[in-house]
C-alpha cells in the first residue's frame, strides 16, 4: 500500500504524507475462508480517544484473515510509543492484516452490504404512475417485512450503547455511524505529533460546515420556494435546489431568482424513477446528457441521484459529469436500497476526480414516513445529529423536499425554520453551496 493512497481514503491533504511512519500490512493469502468480519477498535492510550465518541466501534471488514485461523473477528489496536498509526493486529497475534486502504474504502464505498435492484425500478413504467393510495400500501407492507422499528431503530443518538452492539451487531448504527471518523480523528492526532500543525477543515478557521439542500420531486416545489428563501436568508443562509428535467413543467423564471438570490441549481436526474443508477453507460449518458442540456444556462456542476438509488460503479460514472455529488448519507435506514447503508463519515471524500459530499442529516421524508416521527422528535433529532457532527468537525447536510407533502408543508416548514435558528446560533460555522464547499475541499486536498 502507498502512503498517497492511504491519505487519499481519509482525504489527508497529500502534503502531509512524507511525516507518517507508515508500514505495509498484508495476509499471506490472498485466498480469505470468510467474506466478511468484524473488527472492535481498540484505542489503548485514553489521551488518543475522541471526546465526541462514546460508543464502542465496531465495524466490519473484508478478506483480512488468513485462511488457517480459527478465529475469524478481530480487534484492531491503536497505540505505540511512537504513535505508528498502523501498528495495527489482533489480539490473538496471528492474523495480519490487509492494507488500510481497503478496510477504509470497504465502507466508504459501501461494500458491505449486498446491493439489491428495488422492484419497483424494474417496472416498464415509472413507478409514479401508480397511484399514491397504493405507492403507499406498498411501503408500508414492505417496511413491516424489512425491520421491526420500534426494536431495532434509536430515534436518539444518545441511545446507542456499547451493550446493544455487543448483543447484537448492526451496522452501520444509526443516527450515527462514527467508524471512519474515529480512524479519521486517529490519523490526524499522529500528523499533530508529527508535525505540530492541528488539522484545519474548513475555510477561516471554522469548526465546521453547513449546506442546505433540497429536491424538488413535484410541480409544488416551486410553488414553495419563495417561503422557504424568506426562511434561509432570515439567517443568511444560501442554499442547493437540485431539479428534473423531464417530469414536470419547469419554471425557469423562479429558478433564475434562485440563482440571482446566490443559491444553486443542481441536477436531479431526469425523471424520477429510480432507474438511473441501473442503466449502463449508454443509458445513463443519455439522461445526464439531457439533464444537462437543460439547465445549462446555470452551468450545474453538483448531482443527487433521485431516491438516493446508487451503486459504486454508477458514482464512479458520475465523475465523468459533475464536480461533487451528493447521494450518499453517512448512514441510512430502512431504504429502498437496504435495511442499512451508509458510507460512514460526515466529511468529503473523492471519487475520482468528483467530491462526495454525505448527506449526514436524516432527510425529511425518512421521519415522516418512514418513522412516523412528529414535528418535535423530528427537531430533537435533527439538534442531536447537528450537535455531534459539530463537535466532530464535519460536514451538516441536510437534504429536504419542497413539495406540500413534505417541508412544503407548514408544520414540516416551521420544524426547519427552528432547525436553521439553532444553527444559526452556533459559533465558527462556514456555509456555503454545495458546489462551493466541495471545490474549496477538493483544492485543500491537493494543495502542495
Amino acid at each position: 500500500m502507498s502512503e498517497e493512497t492511504m491519505l487519499n481514503s481519509l482525504n489527508i491533504p497529500i502534503r502531509y504524507k512524507k511525516h507518517l511512519l507508515m508500514q505495509s500490512l498484508s495476509t499471506s493469502s490472498t485466498d480469505s475462508h470468510i467474506k466478511k468480519q468484524i473488527a472492535t477498535l481498540k484505542i489503548n492510550n485514553k489521551k488518543l480517544l475522541p471526546h465526541w465518541c462514546k460508543q464502542l466501534i465496531m465495524f466490519p471488514i473484508q478478506n483480512i484473515c488468513n485462511k488457517n485461523t480459527n478465529n475469524p473477528d478481530v480487534s484492531i489496536i491503536v497505540g505505540g510509543k511512537e504513535f505508528d498509526f498502523l501498528n495495527l493486529s489482533n489480539t490473538s497475534k496471528n492474523i495480519e492484516l490487509n492494507n488500510f486502504e481497503n478496510i477504509i474504502n470497504y465502507l466508504l464505498f459501501e461494500r458491505y452490504f449486498l446491493h439489491k435492484r428495488a422492484l419497483f425500478t424494474r417496472l416498464p413504467f415509472s413507478y409514479n404512475l401508480i397511484p399514491p393510495f397504493f405507492r403507499n400500501m406498498i411501503r408500508k407492507t414492505n417496511l413491516k417485512k424489512k425491520i421491526d422499528i420500534d426494536n431495532d431503530i434509536n430515534t436518539s443518538i444518545n441511545t446507542n450503547s456499547n451493550k446493544a452492539l455487543k448483543n447484537k451487531f448492526r451496522f452501520p448504527t444509526w443516527p450515527v455511524e462514527p467508524s471512519v471518523d474515529v480512524l479519521r480523528y486517529l490519523l490526524e492526532k499522529a500528523l499533530e505529533i508529527k508535525t505540530g500543525r492541528k488539522s484545519n477543515h474548513w475555510p477561516n478557521n471554522n469548526k465546521c460546515c453547513f449546506i442546505a439542500t433540497h429536491d424538488m420531486e413535484t410541480e409544488t416545489s416551486f410553488r414553495n420556494i419563495s417561503v422557504i428563501r424568506e426562511i434561509e436568508k432570515r439567517y443568511n443562509f444560501n442554499s442547493s435546489w437540485n431539479v428534473l428535467s423531464n417530469k414536470y413543467n419547469l419554471n425557469f423564471k423562479k429558478l433564475n431568482i434562485l440563482v440571482k438570490d446566490g443559491c444553486e441549481i443542481g441536477i436531479h436526474g431526469y425523471n424520477h424513477d429510480g432507474k438511473l443508477s441501473f442503466l449502463n453507460k449508454k443509458g445513463v449518458a443519455k439522461r445526464l446528457n439531457h439533464a444537462k442540456t437543460t439547465f445549462a444556462r446555470f452551468k450545474p456542476t453538483s448531482f443527487r441521484s433521485p431516491i438516493l438509488m446508487r451503486n459504486e460503479s454508477f458514482l464512479k460514472e458520475l465523475s465523468n459529469y459533475f464536480e461533487c455529488d451528493s447521494s450518499v448519507p453517512d448512514t441510512d435506514i430502512l431504504s429502498p436500497l437496504a435495511k442499512r447503508s451508509g458510507c460512514c463519515t460526515v466529511f468529503p471524500f473523492m471519487i475520482n476526480n468528483m467530491v462526495e459530499v454525505p448527506l449526514t442529516l436524516p432527510q425529511d421524508y425518512r421521519l415522516i414516513y418512514t418513522l412516523n416521527l412528529n414535528p418535535n422528535k423530528m427537531l430533537k433529532l435533527w439538534k442531536e445529529k447537528v450537535n455531534y457532527i459539530y463537535n466532530v468537525g464535519g460536514i451538516i447536510n441536510i437534504l429536504t423536499h419542497p413539495d406540500d407533502y413534505l417541508t412544503g408543508n407548514e408544520r414540516y416548514l416551521r420544524v426547519y425554520e427552528r432547525l436553521l435558528h439553532y444553527i444559526s446560533k452556533k459559533e465558527d460555522v462556514y456555509h456555503d453551496t454545495i458546489s462551493n464547499v466541495a471545490r474549496g475541499w477538493k483544492e485543500k486536498m491537493y494543495s502542495k
